[in-house]
């Protein structure tokens, strides 16, 4: 069911899954000084993480992610209208959904370094995407110290410890709801206002 979700979330608001066209120059460059990063069980024959290859927990809150973030680039309300009902199907409850909100919000207007998130359709996953995904397991499994860490790659000091209230509120909605988010020790967490390369979405 969950699955189900995530396609139609997908597909509606992109109109048609996209495939992947190849890896650029710059992809390729980007896949060699990031190698170390990546975990086999995530990427497929690329070397990039791809949507895929993630659990069920890891693609509803990135289809979210992404969803949410068109909205503000052009796609218009229609996008957060998907997030609303995608919440509502999965049982999630309207604290849950205002949280989420709170969180992108703060991303959207207080960030020194806005997230790249990639389009609704695209396959493979960007390195900011897997912060956040990683930020939500570390709230998950209540190691608010670490995620402050990833969110300070992009928030600064005021603005990253009132988002960190939401956030661990959004996790730990997703928790109680079976969604569980996996630690996965590749993503870099070090060097918080270096900023990571990412995948041109």
């Amino acid at each position: 069911m969950l699955q189900l979700i995530i396609i139609l979330t997908i597909v509606l608001s992109s109109g048609q899954i996209r495939g992947f066209k190849g890896i650029s120059m710059e992809q390729d460059l980007w896949r060699q000084d990031s190698a170390m990063w990546r975990s086999e069980e995530t990427s497929d024959d690329s070397g990039l993480p791809t949507v895929r290859l993630l659990s069920a927990a890891e693609q509803f809150a990135l289809s979210n992610l992404r969803l949410w973030w068109s909205s503000i680039v052009g796609a218009g309300p229609c996008p957060r209208a998907l997030v609303r009902n995608g919440f509502i199907a999965a049982n999630l409850d309207g604290a849950a959904h205002e949280n989420f909100e709170a969180f992108m919000q703060m991303l959207a207007t207080a960030a020194w370094r806005a997230p790249a998130i990639c389009a609704a359709h695209e396959s493979h996953v960007g390195d900011d995407e897997m912060l956040l995904l990683r930020a939500i397991a570390l709230c998950q499994q209540g190691h608010n110290g670490h995620a402050i860490m990833v969110l300070k790659r992009f928030l600064p000091a005021t603005a990253y410890r009132v988002s960190l209230k939401s956030l661990v509120a959004f996790a730990g909605a997703l928790f109680d709801r079976g969604l569980h988010l996996p630690m996965r020790t590749s993503v870099p967490l070090a060097s918080a206002h270096t900023g990571p390369r990412y995948l041109p979405c």
